[in-house]
């Protein structure tokens, strides 16, 4: 169902990966991002984080990482 939700939410990623033991999904996106998720939490509260980034965020082209999870619900980390 995790993957259902992310591979709808996704257009043509790259390569969806699960990392087993650590609980957490890899996506690659088609312009090379690498976008990390917490599968040991809602996964739809963790996309609306990316929508938020689309909206705000006018950098979002040059990142190269988010990672959607490690912080709290309200915060991401980003890297270029």
């Amino acid at each position: 169902q995790q993957i259902r939700l992310i591979q709808s939410y996704f257009t043509r990623p790259k390569n969806i990966v699960y990392l087993p033991g650590a609980e957490r999904t890899l996506i690659v996106t088609a312009d090379n991002k690498n976008i990390y998720i917490n599968n040991l939490q809602d996964i739809k509260q963790q996309l609306q984080k990316i929508d938020r980034l689309k909206q705000y965020y006018p950098d979002l082209g040059q990142l190269k990482e988010i990672d959607l999870w490690s912080l709290d619900v309200s915060r991401i980390i980003v890297r270029k």
